[in-house]
């Protein structure tokens, strides 16, 4: 595996987290209105998945050590595509705590293996180094979202809650389709 390539792949692991948090944030008073909630409510989304990313973490580091690290890499990005579209369409604010939480099992695990293949593939200087330029990398792509404004990111995530089609198994909120 290249360098460049490996860097990418741990850039992309690190960045669910941010991804996951910070770019979500924007979206917290369009879920409540969606869902038809208080804003207290909605935050149990982002609190659930701060408790199953730090628990996580615990197991995912020895299934990696274990098991080896792609097999639990590929787990954790499955999870995690698997209920960011649960997620999406969450019918309730209940599913949408639930689909969180598992999301956040399959980021907290991308994360770890990312830095376990960082202790594997360098020395403890070098791999500081992989870390920095990841760092920077992920802080300049977030940073570049960031600038747009949240703006930007508020109206991605209402226009994402009016866009699930009504077909799908669960469907959107009722209140997030428009009369």
């Amino acid at each position: 595996m290249s360098p460049s390539f490996l860097l990418l792949l741990i850039t992309g692991c690190l960045a669910l987290q941010p991804l996951s948090t910070d770019l979500y944030l924007p979206s917290l008073p369009h879920m409540a209105t969606a869902f038809g909630v208080g804003p207290d409510a909605v935050q149990h989304t982002l609190s659930l998945f701060v408790l199953g990313f730090g628990g996580a973490q615990l197991i995912s580091g020895p299934l990696s050590d274990r098991y080896g690290r792609r097999p639990v890499l590929l787990g954790g990005l499955a999870t995690y595509a698997a209920a960011s579209l649960a997620c999406a369409v969450a019918p309730s604010l209940t599913l949408l705590v639930a689909g969180r939480f598992v999301q956040a099992l399959g980021c907290s695990t991308a994360v770890v293996v990312a830095r376990a293949i960082i202790r594997d593939a360098y020395s403890p200087a070098e791999g500081a180094r992989v870390i920095a330029k990841a760092s920077s990398l992920l802080n300049a792509k977030i940073g570049a979202v960031q600038a747009q404004g949240p703006g930007v990111i508020s109206a991605l995530a209402e226009s994402a809650a009016v866009c699930v089609p009504k077909s799908w198994p669960l469907g959107p909120p009722k209140s997030a389709v428009p009369s």
